[in-house]
């Protein structure tokens, strides 16, 4: 009796570890960053995630970032959960601010941008959800698997809009628009004399919804 009482307590002790490690791993930090915006380019390298940019009338780029930790493996579980070192890693160029965590593996990602509206913007993603609207300059995102959906009520002069495996839906003015399907694939271009600046989203597996 007093044998089986001890394995029950032991498998009880590391069961309970384990309880407390998976919590620990599941928490999450928030960063929050200001930067000074003087017409460049913004770009967002993001691994896994969402991504939701907003268009102001503000004259600097904000930005907030909640990071989590995968629990996508059970073997790697070990490896995961510590978030206490990772920063917002920014770029300054003269004509670019390249955003992204310092440490992106085994990390879920859910960024809110807030953007002048005449930033022109450049998303790449490799697994997630992408969200835009109010932009009205330059604007591509290239996303492997996942969705994407842009509200952005300008007149473009290119739009180019694909999904290797999915669906494109787009709507201008209200109105839905037809796009062209192959077997697997949707895509939809569009060119406008009297439009500004491009479009440009391509998905490799997944949804892309436009308005326009």
């Amino acid at each position: 009796m007093n044998n089986a009482l001890g394995r029950f307590a032991t498998v009880l002790v590391c069961f309970l570890g384990l309880t407390v490690f998976s919590a620990q791993a599941q928490e999450g930090k928030q960063l929050q960053q200001n930067y000074s915006y003087h017409g460049q380019a913004v770009v967002l390298d993001i691994e896994v995630g969402r991504v939701e940019v907003i268009a102001t009338d503000e004259s600097e780029v904000r930005v907030e970032v909640e990071v989590v930790a995968s629990q996508s493996s059970w073997f790697n579980m070990w490896q995961q959960g510590d978030v206490s070192e990772i920063e917002i890693d920014a770029d300054e160029q003269n004509d670019r601010l390249v955003l992204k965590l310092n440490h992106q593996d085994d990390l879920k990602q859910n960024w809110r941008v807030y953007l002048p509206r005449d930033a022109a913007t450049d998303v790449d993603i490799g697994i997630g959800e992408v969200e835009v609207a109010g932009l009205e300059n330059d604007l591509a995102i290239d996303l492997g698997v996942g969705r994407v959906v842009v509200n952005n009520q300008h007149r473009y002069r290119d739009i180019e809009l694909s999904s290797g495996v999915g669906e494109v839906q787009v709507r201008h003015n209200g109105e839905k628009v037809k796009v062209d399907q192959a077997l697997v694939s949707q895509s939809y271009e569009q060119s406008s004399a009297t439009g500004q600046y491009q479009l440009l989203v391509s998905v490799g597996v997944g949804q892309v919804e436009v308005s326009y």
